[in-house]
């Protein structure tokens, strides 16, 4: 996990970054950059790149450990909502000329901070074939966060799988999923929606939708958008519970136990390494020793974490109880 990167760091090396912590993974007993260097085989670049592989390995696992440790209790794989924005009329219904514009559908989410907003397709309804690119934009922080080339067949609905997750982490959502004007046709919000009012608003418990158009030279906020009932966008969606803001919310708690998985792994290269040369030949058993020491103390790291979390309360979670369960890392 992103969030997790940066914990431990690697003491000595020439340009080090300082970790968020302060545990560095060559100040445990049998790891060192030589050790290590003299245990990796030809898959690896350098003992500098495997030990920070083996870091990131640490935090993915651990983060793993969490997720199974509570899912008892989190929606991880639920849906609580889906669906299909934006619905071709009948008859190729063109749309008025909108040169110099941006037409699309603005997406707002109000974060309970554990939601997502995944899409998994993105279609237009064009009179011409061609490619054609669709934007998407954050307008809380005026960012292009994807381009999506859209590959049309004129008078037919073309789409394109991208399977896209917008994390919501904390902050509301606010997007604009859009194209530069070339000649479309017209696609509703809903099945029921009105199809002539400006400013179109179609919304369930989870999230808002509208049909927008703003200047493509204006900056790309809220203010900007000045609401419009036509584009030639559709796209499949769905709201998600995203474990991930709950880890990230205990990052700093997690370093101990990132520290010590981190150095278990590393043992292991050692103790499983077929390289020949002394370090690898001669310290098998303690190698062991160390293997099985810093696993029992990652594991017990995490588990003193765990006893004392509280979920969240909120529609991702299905209760909010204190948890102490063991596990084992």
């Amino acid at each position: 996990m992103e969030c997790l990167s940066g914990l431990v760091g690697i003491r000595g090396i020439c340009t080090p970054d300082a970790p968020d912590s302060i545990f560095y993974i060559n100040d445990l007993p049998n790891i060192s950059v030589d050790e290590i260097d003299a245990s990796i085989n030809s898959e690896s670049n350098s003992a500098i790149s495997e030990i920070t592989n083996k870091i990131t390995l640490a935090g993915d696992l651990i983060a793993q450990r969490i997720r199974s440790h509570f899912n008892p209790r989190f929606k991880g794989d639920s849906i609580i909502q889906n669906g299909v924005i934006g619905f071709a009329k009948n008859n190729l219904e063109a749309i008025a000329t909108q040169t110099g514009y941006l037409i699309g559908k603005q997406i707002q989410i109000k974060s309970n901070g554990y939601l997502e907003l995944f899409i998994s397709s993105i279609g237009l309804h064009l009179p011409t074939s061609g490619t054609t690119n669709v934007f998407v934009y954050d307008l809380i922080q005026n960012k292009l966060l994807d381009t999506i080339p859209v590959v049309t067949i004129a008078d037919e609905i073309s789409s394109v799988s991208i399977y896209k997750s917008y994390k919501t982490l904390g902050q509301d959502l606010n997007l604009f999923i859009c194209y530069a004007y070339v000649p479309s046709y017209k696609t509703t919000l809903s099945r029921n929606n009105c199809t002539s009012c400006t400013g179109q608003v179609y919304s369930n418990p989870y999230a808002r939708f509208s049909n927008q158009r703003l200047l493509s030279a204006s900056t790309k906020i809220q203010d900007n958008l000045e609401g419009s009932s036509e584009d030639g966008i559709t796209f499949t969606y769905s709201v998600n519970c995203s474990f991930d803001p709950f880890i990230c919310s205990s990052r700093h708690l997690l370093a101990e136990s990132i520290w010590w998985k981190a150095g278990e792994l590393l043992v292991m290269e050692l103790l499983n390494s077929k390289r020949n040369n002394s370090i690898v030949n001669l310290y098998g058993v303690e190698h062991q020793a160390a293997m099985e020491a810093y696993s029992a103390a990652a594991n017990a790291s995490l588990v003193s974490l765990l006893q004392n979390m509280r979920l969240p309360d909120n529609e991702c979670f299905s209760c909010n109880k204190r948890v102490k369960l063991e596990v084992s890392i």
